[in-house]
């Protein structure tokens, strides 16, 4: 074993966004803890230590990684968007005090861009980070959980996937392997029990307005990685997510043995599965309803796409256990919908509500401005949308209302980086806020017939009708 001690760290944001109209805290995280559940189980004897930013403090998290740091520590960093700036800080902390950090997570992970040569058009993150910031040694792509546990034993890392690394002043990237779901252990979500309290605490603010609504947690799992709808047609024009086309699947059977000891651990949850389309493959969904064990009752959280929910979709959800789901309705306009790729249609979304409202569904609808040939038509078809979801009695709801932003990874990114030089430069590269902020109103001077400050107008007026602010665009900060 190479190393005695384990430290993963999720940086809190970085202080110049604004994120009280996220719902950034109030999910029990599975990322970082099923990488600690990987070494722990490879190694009973490391000393493992996890720390969440989205509920402590990022200057107690700096102190508590400077006290434990030394030259037989690994730090794995987790890396999103929001907190960039602060992965740099932990990272730099920690190769002052000798230890070997190591950086991964979504963001690490947005997809690339690559001609039929395989050569970067639009470069990897994994490479730019390692190319532009000496505070790590090592980027990690994708699942983690192998090259975590590869490294602590101290393989060999010209052979170890999904990690990159400098040699001879290059930045070498090895070959990507994304790993059956269930040769990854079972997650075990005690290194963050420390922090149930602060979780229970910001996900009872967040829903506080919202009637008949008594939950202590949200608890996060995923039963497939991927889109289905996405293995067909592609992803959608401003999806970011890595490999969203590669589809893989959990046993059913494992699934529901993890949710009922979520269930006798947490309580009176929402087990909240993170995958990105639960119902597009229909022979896994008619797989997972056979195997659910008879007498468990789960409170469940999912994705769905509003072409999806028919009266007959929504009576088996019922069943299941199903009392919350996440539409993706996006816009109520057909042209807004085709430009970006989506399969649903205006139809589509206002039956969906209606019938969630129906069937008592509690429902997180997400809406978007900022489409390709967005008019002040199709922003008051959205606005008329979501004050016709306000009109529905004793519709449990909520709404996330955002302009589209320009995620790393996503069609509508890699059009604007190849089509101006700026967006190629470190200034760009190695600072995703600016790089975002700067896409995301060029974009819409580019493609949209209104400006930036009426689609703000129009996210401000749309939260007016939510019980729940939810808010990506005002996120971006000033």
């Amino acid at each position: 074993m190479k190393f005695k001690r384990l430290v993963l760290v999720s940086p809190s944001p970085d202080k110049e966004w604004d994120i009280s109209y996220t719902s950034t805290g109030t999910v029990v995280p599975p990322g970082l803890c099923s990488i600690a559940t990987a070494a722990r189980e490879s190694f009973p004897d490391l000393e493992i230590t996890v720390y969440d930013g989205d509920v402590e403090p990022e200057e107690d998290i700096e102190k508590k990684v400077a006290k434990q740091c030394d030259f037989e520590t690994l730090v794995g960093i987790s890396c999103k968007m929001l907190n960039h700036e602060n992965c740099k800080v932990i990272g730099k902390i920690a190769k002052q005090k000798g230890a070997t950090v190591a950086i991964g997570g979504q963001y690490v992970s947005s997809r690339a861009l690559t001609d039929k040569e395989g050569k970067d058009i639009v470069p990897f993150v994994a490479r730019d980070i390692l190319e532009f910031n000496d505070v790590y040694d090592y980027s990690i792509q994708r699942d983690g959980e192998s090259a975590v546990v590869d490294l602590i034993k101290g393989n060999d890392i010209e052979k170890i996937p999904n990690l990159c690394y400098r040699k001879n002043g290059e930045v070498v990237m090895n070959p990507l392997k994304l790993p059956c779901l269930d040769d990854i252990p079972p997650t075990d979500r005690s290194f963050v029990d420390k922090y149930l309290t602060e979780y229970s605490q910001k996900f009872k603010e967040q829903f506080k307005n919202v009637k008949n609504y008594e939950r202590k947690y949200k608890v996060a799992f995923y039963s497939q990685k991927g889109c289905y709808k996405a293995t067909q047609c592609g992803p959608c024009a401003f999806c970011a997510i890595p490999d969203v086309d590669k589809l893989r699947q959990r046993d059913p059977e494992r699934i529901w043995k993890e949710l009922g000891e979520l269930k006798e651990k947490y309580g009176n949850v929402v087990a909240y599965d993170i995958c990105d389309d639960f119902l597009g493959d229909k022979e896994y969904f008619e797989a997972f309803k056979k195997a659910k064990p008879p007498g468990l009752d789960v409170a469940l959280r999912i994705y769905m796409t509003a072409d999806d929910i028919t009266e007959e979709r929504l009576k088996q959800l019922k069943e299941l256990g199903v009392d919350e789901v996440t539409v993706g309705v996006e816009s109520a306009d057909a042209d807004c919908l085709r430009n970006a790729s989506k399969r649903a249609t205006p139809t589509d979304n206002y039956n969906a509500v209606k019938l969630l409202a129906k069937y008592d569904i509690f429902a997180d609808i997400g809406v978007l401005f900022g489409f390709t040939g967005e008019t002040k038509e199709s922003v008051k078809a959205n606005l008329d949308f979501i004050k016709a979801c306000s009109s529905i009695p004793n519709f449990r709801y909520y709404m996330c209302v955002s302009i589209i932003i320009p995620h790393r990874g996503s069609t509508i990114f890699n059009k604007l980086y190849l089509k101006h030089k700026k967006y190629q430069t470190k200034e760009y590269r190695n600072y995703p806020r600016k790089c975002m902020l700067d896409m995301l109103e060029e974009r819409i001077k580019e493609e949209c017939d209104v400006d930036i400050d009426y689609l703000e107008n129009a996210v401000t007026e749309g939260l007016k009708y939510s019980p729940v602010k939810v808010c990506l665009s005002r996120s971006l900060g000033s």
